[in-house]
């Protein structure tokens, strides 16, 4: 799911950009075992330019490891940390999680079967004690741990978790839909056990239930109520303290009846601040600690007690046609805009060079990138494909935005000139929130841009969310719709090994040949922190917080 260039980021697709990770406190295996936040390793990388950023706090568990950095022990942690988001919400339904700083929250209050371990390569138990894989990979057992509780004190059992998940798979309305489309059923079979079918097999199931927006567990008596979703409970280390769905504003504290280490921020607050200047101005005042989505241009100017940070991640940034209405049904259109359009330029002026121009579906972050798409730009070629098109004499193609993001009107800009080439008029159109959810749900836009993301380098969040046309978010609100590419979808997703690599390199081919998103650059996570309050909170490349732990 936000940040400067994009009009929206969703989950793997939320606005641009991603931003660091902190890692949170996560639920445990049982009861009496250890839980522990680790920080963000000392080595990572830090790129000092890129745009929009987010600020997705997750509370993730680790086995009693010491934090990469542990903070001083001269200073004291903030009583109260703030975060000054890009995003506004109205709730907190795990299926309508595709905002950033829904799925931040989501993280820190949520209780998954399973955990990412420190270096995202593999997931530990959570809730879950252990699990079974049957040998065709269609059924995993689920041993859940004793004497659970959800924040509120009500005991947190089997049931729940059968019931949670059961609606994860048959809401037919969620976002997520493309995620567990190879998900069948979810049955409590015993006091402490649940079986999750599969029609087909689906190599990353573990993985996913560790994501807050699919495997968050929540009382079975409250699914599907809406009233619900404006103050869920559920098992993470923080609960919901109030929420506000008229602006977003969210206001997280200590759950009381979690078990694990405590965390040593004690509140934590979510503030929607739109413009993205007031949300630097509100940092370097003091107001907020961590101001998320940040123009590049800008990082330069938070120096002494406030910096900035880019963090690459596993997705792009894309601008994205609407292929279900007018004349960018045309993927010569399409192809034409792709081709005229300067990446570099784009990376240089917006990223100052360190987000890489993207030319195919796969971030050149991740194992299957291959680039598939011409990288010079080529206005001739681009002309060409215009003739017999409505584009053939000049068109006009508005550009619909939301104002405050310095970023997006730095897109427009460079669009603009780029499509002038070809005969293009590009023209920006700065909407409100509101008025953007009705051009989106109402296919009323010619072009929004968005990013796509991913926590780790798996391929099934960004096919469902970004060219699946059941996937949830209609392939990233395009409308696309394609049965080629579904086909391809459904067997890529089953498939292991050296077939499975074949099958994703095809989709790139079909996204080259279909064009149903433009690419530009490479996802990344763009923030700007106080340095005093960072050492207890810090931001990682899944775009997650990890808050350090008492002791």
């Amino acid at each position: 799911m936000s940040r400067s260039l994009p009009s929206r980021t969703t989950r793997r697709s939320r606005g641009l950009f991603r931003g660091k990770e902190v890692g949170a406190v996560s639920p445990q295996s049982s009861t009496t075992s250890k839980r522990n936040v680790w920080t963000a390793p000392k080595t990572q990388q830090r790129l000092l330019a890129a745009v929009a950023g987010a600020a997705l706090l997750m509370v993730s568990a680790c086995s009693g490891e010491a934090p990469a950095s542990s903070p001083s022990a001269t200073s004291a942690a903030p009583s109260v940390f703030t975060v000054g988001t890009s995003a506004s919400i109205s709730t907190l339904d795990p299926n309508k999680a595709v905002d950033q700083a829904q799925l931040q929250i989501l993280n820190l209050i949520g209780g998954t079967l399973t955990v990412f371990n420190a270096d995202y390569s593999d997931v530990e138990p959570g809730l879950a004690t252990s699990w079974e894989v049957s040998p065709d990979g269609l059924s995993y057992t689920f041993q859940i741990a004793s004497g659970l509780k959800f924040s509120d004190g009500s005991p947190l059992t089997a049931k729940d978790v059968a019931a949670t998940l059961d609606w994860v798979i048959n809401d037919k309305g969620s976002w997520n839909a493309g995620m567990v489309a190879h998900w069948a059923s979810a049955k409590q079979t015993g006091d402490s056990t649940v079986v999750l079918k599969l029609r087909d097999p689906q190599q990353s199931v573990l993985s996913l239930l560790a994501d807050p927006e699919i495997g968050t567990i929540m009382p079975a008596s409250k699914l599907g109520d809406e009233k619900f979703y404006v103050k869920p409970i559920s098992a993470g280390a923080y609960m919901l303290k109030s929420f506000d769905p008229t602006n977003g504003n969210a206001d997280l504290v200590l759950n009381p009846n979690w078990t694990g280490p405590v965390p040593a921020v004690p509140e934590i607050k979510f503030v929607y601040i739109q413009d993205s200047s007031t949300r630097g101005v509100q940092l370097k005042g003091g107001s907020i600690d961590l101001a998320e989505n940040i123009p590049p241009n800008t990082l330069t100017q938070f120096t002494g007690d406030v910096e900035g940070s880019v963090t690459p991640a596993f997705g792009g940034n894309f601008l994205i046609p609407n292929d279900k209405k007018g004349i960018l049904t045309d993927p010569k259109i399409r192809q034409a805009v792709s081709m005229a359009i300067d990446r570099n330029q784009i990376s240089e002026v917006i990223w100052a060079g360190q987000a890489k121009p993207l030319y195919q579906f796969w971030p050149n972050t991740s194992k299957l990138s291959h680039p598939v798409l011409p990288e010079k730009v080529d206005v001739e070629g681009a002309k060409a494909l215009l003739a017999g098109t409505k584009c053939e004499s000049g068109c006009e193609l508005k550009f619909s935005f939301m104002p405050g993001q310095q970023s997006t009107e730095d897109l427009s800009a460079l669009l603009t000139e780029d499509l002038a080439k070809i005969g293009i008029t590009f023209t920006a159109q700065r909407v409100e929130g509101g008025e953007m959810g009705t051009l989106q749900s109402d296919f009323g836009f010619d072009f929004i841009s968005s990013g796509l993301y991913d926590y780790v380098d798996r391929a099934d969040i960004l096919l469902a969310q970004g060219v699946q046309s059941d996937g949830g978010t209609n392939a990233l609100f395009s409308g696309y719709k394609s049965a080629e590419m579904d086909a391809l979808i459904a067997k890529a997703i089953s498939a292991t090994g050296d077939e499975r690599a074949a099958l994703m390199q095809q989709i790139n081919e079909q996204f080259a040949k279909d064009m149903p998103l433009i690419p530009l650059v490479d996802w990344a996570f763009v923030n700007a922190k106080k340095t005093s309050t960072s050492q207890w909170v810090t931001f990682e490349p899944t775009g997650w917080l990890r808050v350090a732990t008492k002791g």
